[in-house]
């Protein structure tokens, strides 16, 4: 049989596109505005550049503005009880912090099961919260496939969605947010500075701005600093996920809990679950369950399946909530 294959289904070259590499946030900015709406930002490129590879984006991109020209945006520093992280920080540099290893240990643990090292000494941390929403047919080598993201009744039913959402998102195709830097920042409260104004993380994502990425960001704005306030030293803070393979695969779910213990009892707990959902969904279900308990087999259990309350699973992916409830309980009896 005879076929003829388009070469852009599965070409891994990159289309032809201007480059710039600014020195300063402020000419950085500049070229957003000037190109606003033809242009893609790139921090550290682990993600972009298979994007662009597999044109995942609804207009290939015109202009790639690399920030790596900017200094001013990589450091890490502690400042009146907060950790303030340059944008283009790496999460080498994260690992290799005194600062972050001392009191950030959710932080640390995420940090080190995002990828194995020579791509950790790339992606950054602005870079891991603004990526790309990840679905089987947004990253599909084939556009005719792709087309099926915005058909929200098949993607419910027959559609392979095994890894999609168990919490809504049709606008964006059930598509899921893996970034398992987004979902510990978001149990560690954290904001975001951005060249505009200033953001609470759990605030930073948009119900749908786009078929790729869901983050609140004007077309101008830049990320410049993820500020986190000092866990004090009655909390414990975690992270854990299910992945087939430790470090080469994103989470089927991933959870970040910071729990301010008196003794053995919870006061107060931030849970946050990720890969479930395009952002990192707060099972404020289960924080409220955990108040004024101790953590035994059968609370962590519950609080498990407090955590997925509001879930509702597509026509393959049940197996997530069971995921969410047992990583929710493991991750409390390791507190």
């Amino acid at each position: 049989m005879n076929a003829t294959v388009k070469s852009y289904y599965f070409s891994d070259k990159l289309s032809a596109f201007e480059y710039d590499r600014p020195e300063s946030i402020e000419k950085a900015v500049d070229l957003l505005q000037k190109f606003k709406g033809s242009v893609k930002v790139m921090a550290g490129g682990t993600s972009l550049i298979p994007a662009l590879r597999l044109k995942i984006f609804p207009n290939y991109p015109e202009r790639i503005i690399s920030l790596k020209g900017i200094k001013d945006l990589k450091y890490i520093k502690e400042e009146a009880g907060v950790l303030k992280i340059g944008a283009l920080t790496t999460l080498g540099n994260m690992l290799d912090n005194k600062l972050v290893n001392d009191s950030y240990k959710a932080l640390v643990d995420a940090a080190l099961t995002s990828a194995p090292p020579q791509q950790r000494n790339l992606m950054t941390i602005g870079g891991e919260i603004c990526k790309d929403l990840y679905s089987w047919y947004i990253w599909n080598p084939n556009p005719r496939v792709r087309e099926l993201n915005s058909d929200p009744k098949y993607l419910e039913t027959d559609g392979m969605n095994q890894y999609l959402s168990i919490f809504g998102g049709a606008e964006v195709g059930y598509a899921i947010n893996t970034s398992n830097i987004a979902v510990t920042l978001s149990a560690l409260n954290a904001k975001i500075v951005t060249t505009q104004r200033t953001i609470d993380i759990e605030e930073f994502y948009s119900g749908k701005t786009g078929s790729t990425n869901n983050t609140v960001l004007n077309a101008d704005e830049l990320v410049k600093e993820i500020q986190i306030p000092k866990p004090d030293k009655k909390t414990k803070q975690i992270f854990m996920k299910v992945s087939y393979r430790k470090f080469i695969d994103s989470p089927l779910v991933s959870v970040a809990i910071c729990a301010s213990m008196s003794g053995d009892i919870v006061e107060n707990a931030r849970v946050f679950l990720g890969s479930v959902a395009p952002k990192p969904i707060r099972a404020a279900k289960a924080e409220e369950f955990l108040k004024g308990k101790k953590i035994t087999a059968d609370i962590a259990e519950k609080a498990g399946e407090e955590a997925v309350y509001g879930a509702k699973p597509l026509s393959r992916n049940a197996y997530k909530v069971k995921l969410s409830k047992v990583i929710v309980k493991r991750a409390l009896l390791a507190i």
